[in-house]
């Protein structure tokens, strides 16, 4: 079990796949254990299923902290080949394995996203 880590003012913990959630998640808390940001992954493939940050809150390398966090653990999380653009630019940041992007539509607007 990963110990929960620091980033700045949060704290960020691991949880281990359940029958309540079964995919793996690591959950960025403020001190009140408000959730700001949240990253899943499948246990099978490994590949990223969400990755979420508060509007407020993005750019100030969340993501990134929780991607590093998850590389601590077995197994590790991978890219998906399902990514918006923004994700598509976050994953070659951050570095590993990208499997080709399929577009990612809006279901209201069905523009790609």
């Amino acid at each position: 079990m990963l110990s929960p880590q620091q980033f700045g003012d949060l704290t960020m913990r691991y949880e281990a796949p359940d029958m309540d959630i079964p995919r793996h998640r690591i959950t960025a808390t403020t001190e009140s254990g408000y959730a700001v940001g949240q990253m899943t992954w499948h246990p099978k493939t490994h590949a990223v299923t969400g990755i979420t940050v508060d509007p407020e809150d993005q750019r100030k390398g969340i993501a990134t902290a929780m991607w590093k966090m998850g590389q601590q653990v077995r197994p590790k999380p991978v890219h998906s080949s399902d990514r918006t653009k923004a994700g598509d630019a976050w994953a070659k940041s951050v570095g590993g394995r990208l499997p080709r992007r399929k577009p990612v539509y809006d279901p209201i607007s069905r523009r790609e996203v």
